[in-house]
C-alpha cells in the first residue's frame, strides 16, 4: 500500500525529470558564447601620433565593453577617467564587420570597423567625445575619423 501511494505521488515528478532529460539531452543543446567573446581582453586605441591620449577598451569572456580608460595629461598632471557604467552599450560581430558603441555620462564613443582574420586588430573609423570634470569643464574630442584598435592583452 505504501509502495503503491509513493508511485502515484513520484510519478508525475518522474515524468517531468524524464521530459526534462529528453529536452535538454535529446536536442544535442550546445550553448556557445556568441561572437563577440573573441573581442575578450584590452584593446588600445592607436591615435594619429600625437601621443596626447591613450584609450584602451576592456572586454570580458563574452565579448561584453566593461570599461574604457583614458590616460592623458592635464595641466601637467597625467590623468586617467575610467567609464564602466553605460546608458548605452552596443558590443556587435558578423564575420569581420565590428561596432562598438557606448554613451556615459563622461564619455560617449562610435566605432565601426573590420576586424582582421587573427582577431588582433581593427581598422575602422571613431568619434569619440570626453567631458573632464571638475571645473573648468573641458569637453574633448579624441581622434575623429580612421582608427586602429590593437588588442595588447587577451
Amino acid at each position: 500500500m505504501l509502495s503503491s501511494l509513493l508511485c502515484r505521488k513520484l510519478a508525475p515528478v518522474s515524468v517531468a525529470v524524464l521530459a526534462c532529460a529528453v529536452v535538454l539531452g535529446g536536442c544535442n543543446l550546445v550553448i556557445a558564447p556568441p561572437p563577440e567573446a573573441v573581442l575578450a581582453g584590452t584593446w588600445q586605441l592607436e591615435d594619429d601620433g600625437s601621443g596626447e591620449f591613450d584609450v584602451l577598451y576592456e572586454f570580458d569572456t563574452v565579448g561584453r565593453l566593461t570599461e574604457v580608460r583614458y590616460e592623458f595629461e592635464l595641466d601637467g598632471r597625467d590623468a586617467t577617467v575610467t567609464v564602466s557604467t553605460f546608458r548605452l552599450l552596443e558590443v556587435n560581430l558578423e564575420g569581420d564587420e565590428v561596432t562598438i558603441r557606448f554613451e556615459s555620462a563622461t564619455a560617449s564613443s562610435r566605432f565601426r570597423g573590420t576586424v582582421n582574420e587573427d582577431v588582433d586588430r581593427m581598422e575602422g573609423e571613431v568619434i569619440t567625445n570626453l567631458v573632464v570634470w571638475p571645473f573648468p569643464l573641458v569637453t574633448v574630442e579624441v581622434n575623429n575619423g580612421p582608427a586602429t584598435l590593437v588588442r595588447v592583452s587577451g
